[in-house]
């Protein structure tokens, strides 16, 4: 097994979760400091990333962000609107939706949640930053794209075997962003996940 997928065994400690999120302005979202990794994708509008990491990050459509289990998060129209703590649905569906009707410009985004396994944590999640942000650029990490394209037409239109469709999209999704990242440190210095490209003999765009 390589490296992304040890990840991956080492994700499957708990029912992830996606959904499309709509919101509509003066809007925030706080996501805890949990044992969840999540990953957004922006598919009309725009918000901005509010984190204790640094300054706030302006995300536009088509962008990616990830963000590291443990580190608590907040998305919003724009900083010092109303915020409310996102909670997943509690009958453990895997779709959770989430709607803030409001006034102003309308805002979508596709939003998955992992759980990690706390007691036995894959050592190269501690490598990463708590925050990757993948920008859209034309051309850049097709398959990405397409895993993406494929979420949102899903979670758009739930149907028959959506739910069996989206279970192993969602572990796409997050190898595609690993991937993504770990192809854009290189040339960076070797160590961590730049270091984990794979080889012909060893443990992977």
């Amino acid at each position: 097994m390589d490296v992304l997928g040890d990840v991956l065994a080492a994700m499957r400690a708990g029912k992830p979760y996606a959904g499309r999120t709509r919101c509509w302005e003066p809007w925030g979202v706080r996501f805890p400091a949990d044992d969840s990794a999540c990953c957004h994708v922006v598919l009309q509008g725009g918000c901005c990333l509010i984190s204790a990491q640094g300054a706030p990050v302006t995300l536009g459509v088509g962008d990616v962000l990830f963000t590291a289990p443990g580190h608590g998060h907040t998305l919003a129209d724009r900083p010092g609107s109303p915020l409310i703590d996102f909670r997943p649905s509690r009958d453990g569906a895997l779709i959770t939706e989430l709607n803030i009707p409001g006034e102003g410009a309308a805002t979508e985004i596709l939003c998955v949640c992992y759980s990690f396994e706390r007691l036995r944590p894959h050592p190269l999640l501690s490598d990463l930053p708590p925050v990757i942000h993948l920008p859209a650029r034309v051309g850049h990490h097709p398959a990405l794209r397409a895993t993406i394209d494929l979420m949102g037409d899903e979670l758009q239109r739930p149907r028959v075997g959506t739910e069996a469709i989206l279970a192993p999209l969602i572990d796409m999704l997050l190898l595609y962003v690993l991937r993504a990242w770990i192809d854009e440190q290189s040339g960076h210095a070797g160590a961590g996940w730049a270091a984990a490209r794979p080889t012909r003999s060893s443990p992977p765009r």
